[in-house]
């Protein structure tokens, strides 16, 4: 499932490419410490390669991602 035009243009490329074996969408939950509170993220794609690496995938406009706040999440 995809929320947006530029998450589907990456689930297709992401399906064309020989190296992906698995997509998931929102399959995770990550937690992290972000300064003084722990911090929630559910990533858009989680790809696993034919090696079974896992590939987390966010897409973001390049114009959101350099938000402050974004770029905090995303790191």
């Amino acid at each position: 499932m995809y929320e947006s035009r530029l998450e589907l243009a990456r689930l297709l490329v992401a399906d064309i490419d020989p190296a992906t074996q698995r997509i998931a969408a929102q399959a995770v939950q990550l937690l992290g410490a972000g300064g003084s509170r722990m911090r929630r993220h559910v990533p858009d794609f989680l790809i696993v390669r034919a090696d079974d690496s896992p590939l987390v995938v966010d897409v973001k406009p390049a114009r959101f991602a350099v938000r402050p706040e974004v770029a905090d999440v995303l790191r």
